[in-house]
């Protein structure tokens, strides 16, 4: 009997290991376009009205082209300037040739003591609707460097009472759980 079992389970592992074995050609996944393999260098700047720093803004642009691909994804990061440099794969390989939305979000000041960022968007969600973007960029076959996006961020207010109530419908929702899962 234990061999028998012996014999079960090394015949799965040899079929589980078999079924994963291919040349990685046809992976059922959609073929990139050459075009879209081809990436530009994108850099710009995040200016917010008031003086305050961009650090900590995330970029990211979406195509609104239609592709045999999902939408295509670029991000970047603001430094205290408001220096960006956009990626699709790796670090800096810039953007594919095409139109995009632009989003951007702002995480705020980190919470007392707890010295991760807050969850709340200081640019109160206004730049990061992908149905209404504020911005959108056409990048040309080169790339292009000079992007300048002028935003207007929460006062710092705005900006406590939204994690006030980000803390205060996290606290609901936990007792909530806590409260749900007793009943089953």
């Amino acid at each position: 009997m234990a061999n028998q079992r012996f014999f079960l389970f090394l015949s799965s592992l040899l079929l589980i290991g078999l079924t994963g074995c291919g040349d990685g050609s046809s992976s059922g996944a959609p073929e990139i376009p050459e075009e879209l393999k081809v990436k530009n260098p994108v850099k710009g700047q995040v200016i917010m009205e008031g003086g305050r720093s961009p650090v900590g803004t995330l970029v990211k642009f979406y195509t609104m082209e239609e592709t045999d691909t999902d939408r295509i994804a670029s991000r970047g990061g603001c430094d205290a300037f408001g220096y960006f440099s956009m990626s699709t794969g790796s670090q800096g390989d810039g953007v594919p040739p095409g139109k995009y939305k632009v989003l951007l979000f702002q995480t705020g000041k980190p919470s007392r003591g707890s010295g991760r960022p807050s969850p709340v968007d200081a640019l109160g969600g206004v730049y990061h609707d992908i149905n209404n973007p504020q911005f959108e960029v056409d990048i040309p076959q080169g790339g292009k460097e000079d992007l300048q996006f002028k935003v207007t961020p929460l006062s710092q207010e705005e900006i406590d009472a939204a994690i006030e109530e980000y803390k205060e419908n996290r606290t609901r929702d936990r007792t909530r759980d806590s409260l749900g899962k007793g009943n089953d």
